[in-house]
């Protein structure tokens, strides 16, 4: 019965699976890339990183999630061909990219900390300490898609937030590592092994009957 049901959440999810490689499980996003969950913005929006660090510990709401480092952040647009500019990681930026709906599609699985009629915008800490290595502080990651009908224009930026510091548009980057789901071969041996154990039951009656 479990490996059933994990055969029906695989192929029931597998249908929510983007073009991007990200896979919309509820109030989490699956990056298939790096095999990371994301969990949606609305459960840290409005807290500080200090606020939502108390909720990762043990029998805390948050359990089991942890910060994302810079890099794991970043790496979910270098490792899809976005390069970013700057002379620093505070001052890291993709530029400007047109008609691009990555970036859009990625806000709205997360789940938007800033929206307005031309825009959506998503802004959360990570777990790096800013460079000066400033206890106090913590690099950021702002994704932002601006309207200008009919052209896109969207962006990853970074910057520095305090620790102590709360605001309605920030949220927390916290991720786990995903559970494994079965591959399609597995699937197939699962469906023959089920098979045969049900062959095997039914001989098993028909011969105790006889």
């Amino acid at each position: 019965m479990k490996h059933l049901l994990l055969l029906l959440m695989f192929l029931c999810n597998t249908a929510n699976a983007t073009s991007y490689n990200l896979v919309d499980y509820g109030t989490y996003t699956l990056d298939q890339n790096s095999g990371l969950e994301w969990l949606d913005t609305s459960f840290t929006q409005g807290k500080s990183y200090n606020q939502v660090l108390a909720l990762l510990g043990h029998g805390q709401t948050l359990e089991g999630w942890r910060y994302a480092s810079y890099d794991e952040f970043k790496q979910i647009f270098t490792g899809r061909g976005y390069s970013l500019n700057g002379t620093s990681d505070i001052t890291a930026v993709t530029g400007k990219i047109d008609n691009d709906h990555f970036f859009i599609t990625l806000i709205d699985l997360l789940g938007a900390t800033d929206t307005g009629t031309d825009k959506k915008d998503l802004l959360g800490l990570t777990a790096e300490d800013y460079k000066n290595r400033d206890e106090d502080s913590q690099l950021y990651g702002l994704i932002t898609s601006t309207y200008d009908k009919p052209t896109i224009y969207s962006s990853v930026s970074f910057g520095r937030y305090n620790d102590d510091r709360s605001a309605a548009n920030l949220a927390s980057f916290l991720v786990r590592v995903a559970t494994p789901v079965p591959e399609p071969e597995s699937i197939t041996l699962l469906f023959a092994g089920l098979m045969f154990a049900g062959w095997r039951a039914r001989k098993y009656r028909s011969n105790r009957a006889q």
